[in-house]
């Protein structure tokens, strides 16, 4: 599996198998809002996933839970 396979079947895949792909899996407005944004690139190397020192910002639900830089 690639790297863009394996985040892809760990967020649409799974909410699709959920039965709530209208609702999250994808980054569509109005849908919610549960995001890691990394200090890298995750598609090079995915273990930066396993790296909190580089989670960037965290958002559930539309809000943010961790933020390392100032939101504007």
């Amino acid at each position: 599996m690639t790297p863009l396979e394996a985040v892809v079947s760990v967020t649409l895949t799974n909410a699709e198998l959920l039965g709530i792909a209208d609702e999250t899996g994808t980054v569509i407005d109005g849908r919610y809002a549960d995001l890691l944004v990394v200090d890298g690139d995750a598609l090079a190397d995915l273990r930066i996933l396993r790296d909190r020192s580089r989670l960037a910002l965290i958002m559930r639900q539309g809000r943010v839970r961790k933020a390392a830089y100032k939101i504007v």
